[in-house]
């Protein structure tokens, strides 16, 4: 279980089928919607979930002198590497090269990360239960999945897996947004990073995804 505590002012609510929690709204395509439309359950009841928002949370470790500089000394060990050094992991091999001469991770603070969802069951209640976190993938393996470089988005209960697409889909704009778009970072007024976020995978553990 990641421990890693999160601020609150990186959580953002957004609203569940209210009766099964087998859907969650988007605030503009499901806008007009006033009823669940998996099992029909009226909106007029509000239920929500809280999720971490990404680009805030990669923004305040961006802040942060010593994650920035495992950033780009695992940068300059990637760009050191020759094709007669043996396979090690992602960014040693043709894809990440591939990605590269795309004009992907062209910058200095650019990030990758993997989208983990893990199901597990509660101690207490039983209850099925999913979890997603990100790991930071683009720094040494060494301190890849450190409490530190790891971040819990959500917890998520009730009947998820009927449309569980639903609950992927803003994760998914907003990687969208942050791989096109990328985060400034200052700290007291000053510029210090300039970063976009790529996703590299899902990976699902213990859940069904549509």
């Amino acid at each position: 279980m990641i421990k890693t505590k999160i601020s609150n002012t990186f959580v953002r609510a957004h609203e569940i089928c209210p009766d099964k929690g087998c859907y969650l709204f988007d605030p503009i395509v499901d806008a007009n919607k006033i009823a669940c439309p998996e099992c029909g359950a009226s909106r007029q009841s509000k239920s929500v979930v809280k999720m971490v928002n990404i680009g805030d949370h990669v923004s305040s470790m961006l802040a942060c002198d010593e994650f920035r500089g495992e950033v780009e000394q695992y940068r300059e060990v990637i760009d050191a590497r020759t094709d007669q050094d043996p396979y090690t992991d992602f960014f040693s091999g043709s894809s990440y090269q591939e990605l590269r001469s795309r004009g992907l991770f062209s910058g200095k603070h650019d990030i990758a990360i993997v989208l983990c969802v893990d199901g597990f069951t509660s101690h207490v209640s039983n209850e099925s239960m999913v979890m997603i976190h990100v790991i930071i993938s683009r720094i040494d393996p060494s301190i890849r999945y450190t409490d530190d470089n790891t971040f819990q988005i959500a917890i998520l209960f009730g009947d998820t897996k009927t449309n569980f697409e639903s609950y992927l889909r803003l994760i998914i704009q907003s990687l969208n947004r942050l791989s096109s778009q990328p985060i400034i970072v200052k700290r007291n007024g000053f510029h210090i990073a300039t970063s976009k976020v790529y996703n590299l995978g899902v990976i699902a553990d213990g859940v069904e995804i549509n």
